[in-house]
């Protein structure tokens, strides 16, 4: 029962973790969360990114600004990537 609220480390079975060259955007992190706070009938703002911080930082991630996407330098964490075979969902805004 527990396990099943936690979202956030339910999330995190989502992430492989390795060495310094895997990275993830604050953005891809964000948009993972709300696909799969949405499957699992969850309002997606209930998503928060102190605890998924915490999670990461469990997992020896550090936070990184040198992370380059498109051409643009971004903010996120380095020593984590989304699973390969998940897909990412972008959102247009």
């Amino acid at each position: 029962m527990f396990h099943e609220a936690d979202l956030h480390g339910r999330l995190v079975e989502r992430l492989e973790f390795g060495d310094k060259a895997f990275d993830i955007t604050k953005g891809e992190i964000l948009a993972l969360a709300e696909s799969f706070f949405r499957e699992n009938g969850r309002d997606p703002r209930s998503f928060d990114m102190g605890k998924m911080g915490a999670v990461l930082t469990d997992r020896r991630c550090t936070t990184t600004s040198r992370i380059n996407r498109n051409g643009k330098r971004k903010e996120g964490w380095s020593g984590v990537r989304l699973v390969p075979d998940v897909p990412v969902v972008r959102l247009k805004r």
